[in-house]
């Protein structure tokens, strides 16, 4: 699926916020959103799943039973949505899920040592048929993004960011894995600077990780931070491709 972007691609990254972070930046949702955007530009395919997750810990202090806390800390940030909360293992677990339009929204909430429990809100918008934008793709996962993150910010509560953006194209022969990667990773050089840190090769699979500091928050792998990560996957028996793009790495399963 060679070719440029659509227009309306082109017309929205120019009208959202866009552009990269300054190190001492605080990367806000929105942003990082916005950043993956304009970063997809680069694949030279329509991209047709976004898989965008917010995640962090929350300590519970008080007197009430633990499993009453999350419960009640859960339902504040689930809307009234039907919830499922499971005990395994003497850990509780609280998970829900349902549709947002055309936005697919999981939760889940799981109990750690010390009070603590460790969430994830995912929400995962495909493309579905030729008559859904780019456009309608994009800015339903903003809205429903924004909703949340909307609730976190009531209740005080700390999040991390992590996006992914995929799209699919014919592939270019023996090696092409690499070789798009190479050519999409000389296209954001041009936005950003970018230092190869780690790469992984393996059945029709290419994937690249940097350093980027210009895009902000990134994840500690061993000794350096990584702020991008690049693949592209073979689909099996099939003449396609898979590009995807991770902010700071890929993340598309729950």
């Amino acid at each position: 699926m060679a070719g440029c972007m659509c227009i309306s691609l082109v017309w929205l990254s120019a009208v959202i916020l866009t552009g990269f972070m300054q190190r001492d930046e605080v990367p806000t949702a929105e942003h990082r959103l916005a950043q993956l955007w304009k970063l997809s530009e680069s694949m030279h395919t329509q991209p047709s799943r976004w898989v965008v997750k917010i995640n962090g810990e929350q300590a519970f202090l008080d007197s009430k039973p633990l499993e009453d806390q999350v419960e009640a800390w859960s339902k504040e940030l689930l809307a009234g949505k039907k919830s499922e909360v499971l005990t395994k293992n003497g850990k509780i677990s609280v998970s829900a899920n349902w549709q947002e339009k055309d936005v697919t929204v999981h939760w889940m909430a799981v109990q750690r040592e010390g009070n603590r429990f460790y969430w994830v809100y995912q929400m995962e918008a495909k493309q579905v048929g030729t008559a859904q934008s780019v456009k309608q793709l994009y800015t339903e996962v903003q809205s429903t993004q924004a909703a949340f993150v909307h609730q976190l910010n009531g209740l005080g509560v700390e999040y991390n960011w992590n996006g992914t953006v995929q799209g699919e194209k014919k592939r270019q022969g023996k090696g092409s894995a690499q070789r798009t990667v190479n050519q999409l990773e000389l296209e954001v050089a041009e936005q950003i600077k970018l230092v190869q840190m780690e790469n992984y090769t393996d059945n029709g699979t290419y994937s690249a990780s940097y350093s980027a500091p210009e895009l902000g928050q990134g994840v500690i792998s061993g000794t350096h931070e990584l702020n991008l990560q690049l693949a592209v996957h073979q689909i099996s028996g099939t003449d396609q491709e898979r590009v995807s793009i991770g902010l700071p790495l890929i993340t598309t399963e729950y």
